[in-house]
């Protein structure tokens, strides 16, 4: 009971990684490896509501296809690639706003 508590909880955490690692990749021109595994995952768990309505789109557009098999099968795709893109881009902005209003500039002159 307690091996596949854990391995749905690693497996979940993957499948958020692997949600956001795309679209982190391609706006920060991060590594795959750091994209992947260090700041997708972050961004995913950091920020739990537009994780979980990234994810329910995906369940929406699979339900999609199920039920109106003609247009889900065209905007399958489409639908996920945009709601993860969003969520990737509000975690991001959020994301380096903080940095940004943390960060203690200094200026050498």
């Amino acid at each position: 009971m307690l091996l596949r508590g854990a391995i749905l909880t690693i497996g979940f955490l993957y499948f958020i990684a692997v949600c956001y690692s795309i679209p982190v990749y391609l706006r920060l021109q991060l590594p795959w490896y750091r994209a992947l595994f260090f700041f997708s995952l972050m961004l995913g768990i950091k920020q739990p509501l537009i994780t979980f309505l990234a994810l329910s789109s995906i369940l929406i557009a699979v339900m999609a296809v199920l039920f109106w098999t003609g247009i889900g099968i065209l905007f399958v795709g489409s639908i996920r690639a945009i709601s993860i893109a969003k969520a990737a881009h509000v975690g991001i902005q959020r994301f380096q706003k903080n940095v940004n209003s943390t960060c203690i500039v200094s200026v050498v002159d």
